[in-house]
């Protein structure tokens, strides 16, 4: 074996050239490991650089997808080209954000309070909701009075796990609870008022939304 000196880098080096020469196995060993680690330093540096390029060249087709938004943006907005950007950004979140309520509620927001859809007032047509609602309400001429039965409250839980954008289903439960002197009938009010607050602003919505929400804000500003 030999020893390294680096006070004496000339001993050194004349010592290590010896050893490799008395051992060329391992002199083999060592050529093969730099080249391999070579290899990989070359490897990993192409590498980068495609990395790079791609990152570029996506960079440069995002900004050519990007220039009609431009133009809309700075079109409709003022300000710099970011902000404007940005205003249009939030228009486009509003907007789908709009849509995307439209498709949940406006189902719901055509049904009448036992869930049919009513086209005329000598044509009612039913649907899975009201199908569901059989046997659970009484109606009479001056008005129609839900059934609190343990079956029928599972119906009205089982419509809400189904249906939960028909807002009667909530109010039927807070109307039970209500009578009951329960409490709770505040958290279902609550929530068929929010799926209200929708339907009612959707056009053509049935009028019935609108007085089942006058009704169960009467009942809110009863409570206060």
């Amino acid at each position: 074996m030999f020893n390294f000196n680096l006070n004496e880098p000339n001993k050194t080096y004349k010592e290590y050239k010896k050893f490799l020469q008395e051992h060329p196995i391992i002199f083999s060993i060592l050529i093969l490991i730099i080249l391999g680690l070579l290899m990989l330093t070359l490897f990993n540096q192409n590498k980068l650089r495609n990395e790079i390029i791609e990152k570029d060249t996506k960079i440069q087709l995002l900004e050519t997808q990007l220039i009609p938004f431009k133009t809309i943006a700075l079109e409709r907005f003022t300000g710099s080209e970011m902000e404007a950007l940005r205003k249009l950004a939030e228009e486009i979140e509003d907007t789908e954000k709009r849509l995307k309520n439209f498709q949940n509620y406006s189902y719901s927001a055509s049904l009448n309070y036992l869930g049919n859809s009513v086209e005329s007032p000598n044509i009612i047509i039913s649907s899975p909701v009201s199908r569901k609602l059989e046997g659970c309400y009484t109606k009479s001429e001056k008005n129609t009075a839900f059934e609190c039965t343990d079956e029928c409250l599972g119906r009205y839980e089982s419509l809400i796990q189904s249906d939960p954008f028909f807002p009667f289903s909530y109010y039927y439960i807070t109307i039970c609870l209500f009578n009951n002197k329960n409490s709770d009938w505040v958290i279902y009010a609550r929530k068929s008022l929010e799926i209200l607050d929708e339907t009612t602003n959707i056009e053509g919505h049935n009028s019935y939304h609108d007085e089942i929400k006058n009704k169960l804000l009467e009942m809110m500003d009863s409570t206060k």
